[in-house]
């Protein structure tokens, strides 16, 4: 048996520019994101020979002899891909639902792949890793996705990710000093919603020709956002003037990025010494990053948490997807 551990992600700016779509039109995407301490893991193992083929554990359960049969298209794909004829058990389990606009369905594929190869008894680097992850869920399954989550998932840290049109991607590590004082300095709001980022996502590839000058402005808020991190001492009214920012530009992508519920906590943490805020993920629903000093935010979770709201801290991890345990 072999569990892997993989990181989910906050995104802090550029996210968009990942999208195949815009960085081979526009030469370049840029993100910056860091990998979390909340976690999905993913159990693999050799079944005996007496019942079905493929066991699989999820948020639903299957159990079929073939593998056409297997409805979870990630691990239908990841085991086509890692070639393994063996039967297998394989389950997960995750910190945080899926849907919620932290990269749950990249962590998954990574951290499947993961365990498969090493099912294999093959080295993969995490490089390599990412690649095949966002190769399965771009190219073969068609989602509209970015490739940001898979490099945050397989990486860890705090990154700078470059996304060029000849498919190179650069992982350049920012200072972990910095990334560790930022995420001290910062809160997850859950908005009580999940969604499917599918529709949003095709909407706004739709409308990548007309969004153009705002994704471009997007991609430079992370050039502009690295660079504050390389300064002696972060700025964190500048970081959260720059995640504000961002947002403002993503609410103008599609009409179905924010809603009313969303837009009432954004106002309600800016009305209570918020420096910036915005929704992780496509749009929808999911979680809501604000950037708040930490000696205010004990009296803002106490604020958020009357009114009803679900208010998380969180910190980096720095190791990526790892072999936690093989019995």
């Amino acid at each position: 048996m072999i569990i892997t551990k993989t990181p989910l992600r906050v995104s802090f700016v550029g996210g968009g520019s990942d999208i195949p779509q815009f960085y081979k039109r526009f030469n370049y995407g840029s993100v910056v994101s860091a990998a979390i301490n909340s976690y999905v893991y993913v159990i693999v193992s050799k079944k005996n020979d007496f019942y079905e083929r493929y066991r699989l554990n999820y948020s639903k359960t299957e159990s079929v002899e073939r593998i056409d049969l297997i409805k979870n298209e990630i691990i239908r794909e990841c085991i086509k891909y890692t070639k393994i004829k063996d039967r297998l058990y394989i389950a997960t389990i995750a910190d945080v639902p899926s849907n919620t606009g932290l990269g749950s369905s990249s962590s998954f594929c990574v951290g499947l792949l993961n365990a498969l190869y090493y099912y294999k008894k093959k080295r993969v680097s995490k490089k390599k890793l990412a690649e095949i992850a966002a190769k399965i869920e771009i190219k073969i399954l068609r989602n509209p996705i970015g490739k940001q989550d898979h490099y945050a998932a397989a990486f860890g840290g705090f990154n700078h990710i470059k996304f060029y049109s000849n498919n190179k991607v650069k992982v350049q590590n920012l200072l972990s000093k910095h990334g560790d004082n930022l995420l001290h300095n910062s809160l997850l709001v859950w908005t009580t919603k999940f969604r499917s980022a599918t529709k949003i996502l095709k909407k706004q590839k739709k409308n990548l020709k007309i969004n153009s000058s705002k994704m471009l402005e997007i991609r430079n808020l992370s050039e502009i956002f690295s660079k504050e991190f390389k300064k002696k001492k972060i700025n964190l009214l500048k970081i959260g003037e720059l995640i504000e920012r961002n947002w403002e530009l993503k609410k103008g992508l599609t009409n179905l990025t924010t809603n009313k519920a969303i837009n009432e906590i954004h106002k309600y943490g800016l009305e209570n010494n918020v420096l910036g805020s915005k929704l992780l993920g496509a749009g929808g629903g999911g979680f809501i990053l604000f950037i708040v000093e930490k000696k205010k935010q004990k009296k803002i979770i106490k604020k958020f948490t009357k009114k009803g709201y679900r208010v998380y801290r969180f910190s980096l991890d720095n190791t990526g997807t790892t072999i936690k345990k093989i019995i």
